[in-house]
């Protein structure tokens, strides 16, 4: 767990050290609220968390070596079960039921990103719009992870699994005009 961990934090200092290379002028600036963004009018690209207060990560997405090989597709979120699950961002809820047993939800985004959760009881109902932290449902009793309860949250483009934390980033990186020499 802690090597998976340092990995991580190794990941996200090159991200970080590649975007202040290719943007060496620019400033990072926290991305608003989502609520304060549908008042401003200013579209927020990350993800909200699912869960408040935010969670602790409990297990770290973990890429296939193939489209069918073993990974985890997703990251585990501690929870508490009843407790609310949040849409992560605008969209429409294209599938909510059973899978394996366990009540699931899948949200398309405007971008073409679906994020999944499970397990949920209560669930929204399939074709319904949601907004940036709509309630999805609550956590259910029996779950995803073997020895605590968690949300499952997953992220996909087509048919690709996606790393649902580059997602939950709330950085922006914005490009200001060169200075005149």
């Amino acid at each position: 767990m802690a090597t998976r961990i340092a990995m991580a934090v190794v990941v996200w200092l090159t991200v970080l050290a590649t975007l202040t290379v290719l943007a060496p002028r620019g400033a990072a600036t926290p991305e608003p609220h989502p609520a304060a963004a549908r008042e401003t009018g200013i579209r927020e690209s990350a993800w909200a968390w699912p869960l408040t207060p935010q969670p602790q990560v409990e297990r770290l997405f973990e890429r296939p070596p193939s489209r069918y090989g073993p990974g985890h597709r997703g990251i585990d979120l501690a929870s508490q079960p009843g407790q609310r699950v949040l849409a992560v961002a605008d969209g429409v809820v294209t599938h909510s039921g059973m899978v394996a047993g366990r009540g699931t939800v899948t949200v398309r985004h405007p971008n073409g990103i679906a994020s999944t959760y499970e397990p949920l009881d209560e669930r929204v109902t399939q074709g319904t719009a949601v907004a940036t932290g709509d309630l999805l449902g609550v956590i259910a009793a029996g779950n995803h992870c073997a020895d605590t309860s968690c949300l499952h949250l997953g992220a996909r483009l087509g048919e690709d699994y996606l790393d649902p934390m580059l997602l939950l980033s709330r950085v922006r990186i914005v490009l200001l005009p060169l200075l005149e020499s």
